[in-house]
């Protein structure tokens, strides 16, 4: 900062000081920046409305109420670009890798991609909801599983619906459907998982219900068709023991 003359008053002295603190405050602030700043700029939101949420949880056990850490505002989603290959040509030549290959005899569970599914991932029977949940976020995986970023650049609305199409295009079991559309949170015994929510014994309106009013399963709603939780209710009903959450004692 250049001197300034003494016969210069002082009110005048102080507003020069202030003018050039300021100035300077300005200077250090578009150095530190990267010039790419543009509030009018639009954002880029991911596919479909789809709610990513903070930061991911790891993947472990989780209070129903949910240690929720404090949320901010995700990175801008790509576009994706769009897969030119069928339904089928994406679960076996991608997701097959983890998922494994409902189509060999006998079938392939894949490998164990995590302690909550001893038996394998399998998805046949996975709707669109429960792609888009693990691809951009639900209760559990905050922004996704995290296996699965590699996809959300190249997977478009339209790739997702065609492999939702090709695992709905197999008889799909009770079993299948629960672990396709509960098992992430619930595990696939239904006893907790990593929500530590005991569901055996849930009848399907039950489910109906919970999808509706719990907010940690709205990435479900507007999505399963009533067979659907028909289908998994019957399954938590073939489970049903005293130790579960259903308020019902099974010896009456």
């Amino acid at each position: 900062m250049s001197q300034i003359p003494m016969e210069v008053p002082v009110v005048a002295r102080r507003v020069y000081v202030s003018a050039c603190v300021a100035g300077f405050v300005a200077v250090l602030a578009v150095a530190c920046s990267d010039g790419t700043v543009n509030p009018s700029a639009p954002s880029v939101a991911a596919p479909s409305g789809i709610d990513t949420g903070s930061e991911a949880m790891p993947d472990e056990r989780v209070g129903i109420a949910g240690d929720r850490k404090p949320r901010r505002t995700p990175p801008p989603t790509p576009v994706p670009v769009g897969l030119n290959m069928t339904g089928e040509q994406i679960v076996l030549q991608i997701c097959s890798g983890c998922h494994g290959n409902f189509d060999q005899d006998p079938p392939n569970p894949g490998p164990t991609v995590s302690r909550y599914f001893p038996n394998g991932r399998k998805n046949l029977g996975e709707r669109t909801c429960s792609i888009k949940g693990a691809l951009y976020g639900t209760f559990v995986f905050r922004n996704g599983v995290p296996a699965m970023d590699f996809l959300k650049p190249l997977l478009s609305d339209a790739n997702i619906q065609s492999v939702a199409d090709y695992l709905n295009s197999r008889p799909v079991t009770n079993r299948d459907r629960f672990i396709t559309t509960c098992a992430g949170c619930h595990g696939e015994d239904a006893r907790g998982g990593r929500v530590g929510e005991n569901i055996v014994g849930e009848s399907a309106d039950e489910v109906r219900k919970a999808i509706g009013e719990v907010d940690h399963m709205r990435h479900l709603r507007n999505c399963l068709p009533r067979s659907d939780t028909d289908q998994i209710g019957a399954f938590l009903s073939s489970l049903d023991d005293d130790d579960d959450d259903d308020d019902s004692d099974d010896d009456d």
